[in-house]
């Protein structure tokens, strides 16, 4: 969530206002950066929305005085399932890797700044994925790896690659900087996937055999994988060897519990209320 000043304006724009009277030459408000993070590269709504561009530390990524009004079809590598402003140079299928560049420069630029640091800091990077969502557009490759058509079963599988691949690269760049050892990795998704007919007959369920899909309040609408990686410089002494499967119930929001214990940071009495710690 962010705010966007209204052309020759101090008010915010609202859901109301057309977006040609968004001032982009202004900063957002209360984007990622006026939540506590230092660096942002984000696409407000994905690809699945306008406006249909990139933002770095709140401004606009590239030059507004281009933006024009993106309508609703498919050209090729880009596809806009609703009308909205964004730049002309926005391609649906580039979003995935250009997330994943931005990860990984962000990794660099980091990695650099310990070493030359006094007093190494740790980072922390946020990386929310575009992909599983439509339009389905997924990339031909990431980091050398092929991801269009590998699956044989449609575009929304590839970009189940396209996931792995992202995370894969950041793994062997953790490991190429020697920061892997003592980076700590979570891997969650905000839900459970869609139940695909035709994926299902050729053997791929989403849902793991649990009923409901995405949208559903069954399980298999809620529950969703949660894989946590360290190496031994943060489990060496933990009770759980890797590799370690535990069936205990948690939720996304335990996550803020969870690592205010472990980096012993004081969780004040109105934060988190519904977050428990499951670092045991």
């Amino acid at each position: 969530a962010a705010n966007f000043y209204k052309k020759n304006s101090n008010s915010f724009a609202t859901v109301g206002d057309l977006d040609t009277s968004v001032d982009f030459t202004r900063a957002m408000v209360d984007g990622p950066n006026g939540r506590g993070f230092d660096y942002s590269f984000v696409a407000m709504m994905g690809i699945q929305a306008g406006p249909y561009a990139f933002f770095e530390n709140g401004i606009l990524y590239g030059d507004p005085s281009k933006l024009m009004t993106w309508k609703v079809g498919d050209y090729g590598d880009t596809q806009i399932l609703v009308d909205g402003i964004g730049l002309p140079n926005w391609v649906t299928r580039d979003v995935g890797p250009t997330l994943a560049t931005k990860a990984l420069d962000f990794i660099e630029a980091q990695h650099h700044a310990q070493a030359e640091a006094a007093e190494p800091k740790p980072f922390f990077l946020y990386l929310d994925t575009q992909a599983v969502h439509s339009p389905r557009k997924p990339p031909v490759s990431i980091g050398g790896r092929s991801i269009l058509g590998t699956t044989g079963l449609g575009a929304r599988t590839d970009m189940l690659v396209e996931i792995d691949a992202i995370v894969d690269a950041l793994i062997q760049r953790l490991d190429q900087l020697a920061l892997l050892d003592d980076t700590l990795i979570v891997f969650s998704s905000d839900n459970g996937g869609l139940n695909v007919y035709s994926e299902q007959r050729a053997g791929h369920q989403t849902s793991g055999g649990f009923r409901g899909d995405k949208g559903t309040i069954y399980e298999g609408g809620h529950r969703v994988p949660l894989i946590i990686k360290w190496g031994q410089q943060g489990f060496g002494s933990s009770p759980h060897p890797a590799g370690t499967v535990i069936n205990s119930l948690v939720g996304i929001h335990d996550l803020y519990a969870t690592l205010a214990e472990l980096t012993g940071v004081p969780a004040g009495a109105d934060q988190g209320r519904d977050s428990l710690s499951f670092l045991s």
